[in-house]
C-alpha cells in the first residue's frame, strides 16, 4: 500500500481527495437524512430486495449464456474413423477438469502448457508404447495444429462474444494487475466504513456480495467456456492429423491448385490461340463529369466505381470488354483532367495507343474552357504523331 501511494505526488492526492469529499459526504449524510425521515429500514429492505433480485436476473442470465456458449461447442467429426472416438472422449474429459483458477488467461506460459498437455493426450492415444509421444509429431504439423485451433477460436470468439473485437490483451494484463491493487483498497475503504457505520457496512456487505457473485459467476463461466474451447480445439486438429484427415497444406485443397495443375495450366495457355488486338477505348473528361457512369452503362452492369463526389478514379485504369467469350474492347478510365490525380505522361502515351477517345461533359457546367483547353492538347499530340494513326474523338 505505501508503495502505491509513494508513486503518486500527495498534493495531487490530496487535491483530489478535496475535490471528492463533497461526493463522498452524500452517502453518511443521505444516510442521516433518511434515519431523520424514519425511513431508513425502509431502504434498506428495498436495497436488499432490489439486489436479490438483480441476483436472480444474474443467474437467469448466467443459465442462458451456459446454453448459447453451450451451442457454440465445438464436437467431434463424424468423418473421423472409428478409433477417433476413443480419443476424442479424453479430450473431453480434459475440457470438462477445466478450472479458471489453474488456468488464468494473464500467463502465456500456462496456455501453451495446457495446449500441450491436450497434443500429448491425443499423440499418447495414438502411440500408447512410446514413452514421449509428443516428440512424433513433427514442428510443422505441431504448428498447423496450433494455427488452425487459434483461427477457429478467434471465428467462435468474436460471434460469440460482445465487445470482443475492441478488447485488447494489454486491457486484460492491466485488468489483472491492478486486481489486488484494488480489491487492497477495498478493503481499506469496507473496514473505515464498518466503524463509522456498522449497520449501513452490514447491509452493504450483503449487497456487494450478492452482486459479486453474480459478476463472478458471468466472468467465471467465460473464462471456464474459453479454457474448454482452447482445449476442444486442440484436440479436434490433433485428432484430424493423426486421422489422416489434416495435410499440410497452406490453404484448403481447392483454393490452390497442386503443382501437377498449375503445369498443365501453363501448358494449356500456351497451345491457345493468340487473340486478336481489342479496340482500345480511352474515356477522357472533368471530375464528376460521369465517366464511369458511362463505362457501366457500356458494360450493362456496375464495373467502374462512381459516387456523388469528385476524384473516385484514382488512376488509369483498364477495363475488359467481351462480346460472346472475344476480347471486344479495352476500356480505361481515367481521373478527371482537372484534378492532380491525372498523369499526364501516361495518359499523353494512352491517348496515342488509342483508337477511340470519349470525351464526357457535364450537361448541367457551362463553364467548359478547361475541356476545350485539354482537348486541344491532345489534339497536339496526335498531330505531333502524324505517323501513328490518329483516334477518333
Amino acid at each position: 500500500m505505501k508503495t502505491l501511494f509513494n508513486r503518486f505526488d500527495r498534493l495531487r492526492l490530496l487535491a483530489l481527495s478535496v475535490w471528492a469529499l463533497p461526493l463522498i459526504a452524500l452517502l453518511p449524510l443521505g444516510m442521516l437524512w433518511l434515519w431523520q425521515s424514519k425511513v431508513l429500514s425502509g431502504w434498506l429492505i428495498a436495497m436488499v430486495l432490489c439486489s436479490a433480485a438483480g441476483y436472480g436476473l444474474q443467474r437467469w442470465l448466467l443459465q442462458r449464456d451456459r446454453q448459447l456458449l453451450a451451442g457454440a461447442a465445438t464436437h467431434s467429426d463424424p468423418r473421423w474413423p472409428p478409433k477417433a472416438d476413443g480419443a476424442w472422449t479424453s479430450v473431453e474429459e480434459l475440457a470438462g477438469q477445466m478450472q479458471p483458477e489453474d488456468w488464468p488467461l494473464n500467463e502465456g506460459s500456462r496456455l501453451w502448457t495446457l495446449g500441450q498437455n491436450t497434443l500429448e493426450l491425443v499423440a499418447r492415444y495414438y502411440h500408447p508404447t512410446v514413452e514421449r509421444p509428443l516428440l512424433e509429431l513433427t514442428v510443422p504439423h505441431t504448428l498447423l495444429i496450433i494455427e488452425r485451433a487459434s483461427r477457429d477460436l478467434r471465428i467462435t470468439f468474436t460471434a460469440q462474444i460482445p465487445f470482443s473485437h475492441s478488447l485488447t490483451i494489454g486491457d486484460l494484463i492491466r485488468a489483472y494487475r491492478w486486481k489486488a491493487t484494488a480489491e487492497r483498497l477495498l478493503n481499506v475503504y469496507r473496514a473505515g466504513r464498518l466503524v463509522i457505520n456498522p449497520a449501513d457496512a452490514l447491509l452493504s456487505e450483503v449487497w456487494g456480495r450478492l452482486r459479486g457473485q453474480s459478476y463472478g459467476m458471468a466472468w467465471s463461466e467465460l473464462h471456464r467456456w474459453l479454457l474448454r474451447e482452447y482445449v476442444r480445439k486442440v484436440g479436434f486438429y490433433a485428432i484430424a492429423l493423426y486421422s489422416g484427415q489434416l495435410t499440410l497444406a497452406d490453404a484448403e485443397p481447392t483454393v490452390t491448385a497442386t503443382p501437377l495443375s498449375r503445369r498443365d495450366l501453363k501448358r494449356a495457355a500456351a497451345a491457345v490461340a493468340p487473340v486478336a488486338e481489342p479496340l482500345r477505348i480511352v474515356v477522357l473528361g472533368r471530375s464528376n463529369a460521369g465517366k464511369s457512369s458511362l463505362i457501366n452503362a457500356l458494360f450493362g452492369k456496375l464495373t467502374a466505381k462512381f459516387d456523388v463526389l469528385p476524384d473516385t478514379t484514382a488512376a488509369l485504369t483498364p477495363y475488359r470488354l467481351e462480346r460472346d467469350g472475344l476480347d471486344a474492347a479495352l476500356i480505361f478510365d481515367t481521373p478527371g483532367c482537372d484534378t492532380a490525380l491525372l498523369n499526364e505522361k501516361a495518359l499523353r502515351k494512352m491517348v496515342l495507343d488509342a483508337d477511340l477517345i470519349l470525351w464526357v461533359c457535364a450537361a448541367h457546367r457551362a463553364d467548359r474552357g478547361l475541356d476545350r483547353e485539354r482537348l486541344d492538347a491532345v489534339r497536339a499530340w496526335q498531330a505531333a504523331r502524324p505517323q501513328i494513326g490518329r483516334a477518333h474523338v
